[in-house]
């Protein structure tokens, strides 16, 4: 009796297993099914890049020089040096950049050799697009450089927010309620549960 009862339990599970496994094909290919479709309509779009270890600004400035549209968010941070502070570089997504394209033309088959290029994130061999909203919102919060003015941004209840200082970094949340004119009282997004904590206002952006 208790033989039958596993042989049916492990049948029911290979079952939830190959459903499961069909729902990922049929959602990747619907993915390679709409980027065939930019492809005929000639349409440029985003895709993501990988650079090698702290080459960001080189892959983005030889991309540049090929006519390619490249970009990558970072914001200017102090850091001491003994008792001199240095105004640095830290990039949103490190050893990440976005390069607009268009697959149909094959010219962008030369950014997998552009020097501080690692390679070109894929599905199987087609690019893995991005979608042009997320980009967007990213490019209206910076300059064309790719450096985030927070100035222009107006924190409000509700909004989503990642943080880019301390040791929260980049963890993404949700804003409660202003603290003050310059702390910010966050739902932050764990693994397993939320928890809730006030940072400085130059501690998070806007997602």
């Amino acid at each position: 009796m208790l033989k039958k009862f596993i042989l049916k339990l492990l049948k029911i599970i290979m079952r939830i297993k190959y459903l499961q496994l069909v729902r990922f094909l049929l959602v990747e290919i619907n993915q390679i099914s709409n980027q065939r479709k930019n492809m005929e309509k000639n349409e440029k779009n985003w895709f993501v890049v990988m650079c090698k270890p702290n080459q960001e600004d080189r892959a983005i400035k030889n991309l540049r020089n090929q006519n390619f549209d490249a970009f990558s968010p970072y914001f200017e941070t102090e850091k001491l040096n003994g008792k001199i502070g240095k105004i640095v570089k830290e990039f949103l997504f490190p050893s990440y950049i976005f390069v607009k394209f268009n697959l149909s033309n094959y010219q962008w088959l030369k950014i997998r050799y552009t020097q501080g290029v690692k390679k070109v994130l894929s599905i199987g061999s087609i690019p893995s697009q991005i979608d042009k909203s997320f980009i967007e919102n990213l490019r209206f919060h910076a300059n064309n450089d790719g450096l985030i003015n927070k100035q222009i941004y107006f924190f409000k209840p509700s909004s989503s927010v990642i943080v880019v200082k301390g040791p929260f970094k980049r963890m993404f949340g949700e804003i409660i309620s202003m603290v003050g004119n310059n702390r910010i009282k966050i739902l932050l997004d764990f693994i397993s549960n939320k928890k809730t904590l006030v940072l400085e206002k130059d501690c998070i952006l806007p997602n």
